[in-house]
C-alpha cells in the first residue's frame, strides 16, 4: 500500500512546474482514488460478486431465479451509486467555489467517495 503513495510523490512535485487546473484536477483524481483504494481495501471489503465460480446443475428454476436477483441487486448497485455519486459531485460543485485549492478537494472528495464510500453503501444496505 505505501506504493500507492510512492505514485502521489511526482505528481505533487510537479504541481509547482505545472501551472494547469486540468493537473490540479487530475491530482485530486489520483489522490481520491488512492485514499479510497486504501480505505476500502483495509475497512469495507466489498465484494462484487461471487467467489466461487462452479457450474450448478440443478433445476433451471432455481437458475433463473438466481439471475433475476442478481439482474435486480445490480441494477440497485448502479442507480444508488450513480445518483449519490452525482449529487456529491453537483452538492460540493455548488457549496465549494472555483479555484485550484477547492478544485483539488472536490475532485478528491468526489472520487473518494466513488471508491470506498459507494462500496460501503452497498454493503450496509447488503446489496453484496
Amino acid at each position: 500500500m505505501e506504493c500507492f503513495f510512492l505514485v502521489l510523490i511526482p505528481f505533487v512535485v510537479a504541481i509547482f512546474l505545472v501551472n494547469s487546473e486540468e493537473y490540479i484536477k487530475i491530482l485530486g483524481l489520483l489522490t481520491g482514488f488512492v485514499l479510497g483504494y486504501i480505505v476500502e481495501d483495509k475497512f469495507i471489503q466489498f465484494e462484487t460478486g461471487q467467489s466461487n465460480k462452479r457450474i450448478d446443475f440443478s433445476s433451471k428454476s432455481k437458475k433463473t431465479r438466481k439471475n433475476k436477483s442478481r439482474i435486480i441487486i445490480n441494477s440497485y448497485r448502479f442507480i444508488i451509486g450513480i445518483l449519490t455519486l452525482a449529487l456529491a459531485y453537483v452538492g460540493l460543485k455548488y457549496i465549494m467555489p472555483s479555484s485550484y485549492i477547492f478544485d483539488y478537494i472536490r475532485y478528491t472528495i468526489v472520487v473518494f467517495y466513488a471508491v470506498a464510500g459507494v462500496p460501503a453503501i452497498f454493503k450496509m444496505l447488503n446489496l453484496n
